[in-house]
C-alpha cells in the first residue's frame, strides 16, 4: 500500500499537465496509463524484489541461491509486484476521483487502514456483522 501513497503524491501533480495534453488530443487514457506503468516498473520490480530477497532469504534458512531458484520465492515475489500494482491502481483511481492531493491523501491513508485491518490478521471473519463480511474479500492485505 506504500505505492497507493506514493502514487497519490505525484499523479495529482500530473493531472494539470496530462489534462492540458489529452485537450490537445496527444494521447488517449489508455496510452498514458500504459506508459505510466511502463515508466514505474523498474522501481516496482527492483523494491519488490528487494524486499522478496531479504524477507524470503530471512524466513527460510537455506543458500541463497537455492531460495531464488524455488518456485514459491517466484511466487511470493510475483505477489509482491501484484500488490504494488494494486496500489499504485488504487492511488491512481483516488487522484482521478478526489479534488485536491490533501483531501486524496488522507483517504487514501484511511482506505489502507481499513484494509489492513479488515484483511483477516485481528480477528475472524465470523465476528464481523453481515453487512460488513464482504470487506475482507475485497482486501489486497488478506491475499498478501
Amino acid at each position: 500500500m506504500t505505492s497507493m501513497i506514493k502514487t497519490l503524491k505525484v499523479f495529482r501533480t500530473e493531472t494539470v499537465l496530462v489534462e492540458r495534453e489529452r485537450a490537445q488530443e496527444l494521447y488517449t487514457v489508455a496510452s498514458f496509463y500504459s506508459a505510466k506503468v511502463l515508466a514505474e516498473l523498474p522501481l516496482a520490480v527492483g523494491l519488490t524484489g528487494l524486499m522478496g530477497v531479504t524477507t524470503y532469504f530471512l524466513s527460510h534458512p537455506e543458500p541463497l541461491a537455492e531460495c531464488l531458484l524455488h518456485p514459491r520465492y517466484l511466487v511470493f515475489t510475483s505477489l509482491l509486484g501484484l500488490q504494488w500494482q494494486v496500489g499504485s491502481t488504487m492511488g491512481v483511481a483516488l487522484g482521478v476521483m478526489l479534488p485536491s492531493v490533501d483531501m486524496a491523501l488522507e483517504i487514501g491513508k484511511m482506505l489502507t487502514m481499513v484494509m489492513i485491518i479488515f484483511g483477516g490478521l485481528y480477528f475472524d471473519v465470523e465476528t464481523l456483522p453481515s453487512a460488513l463480511r464482504w470487506l475482507p474479500a475485497a482486501s489486497p492485505v488478506k491475499r498478501a
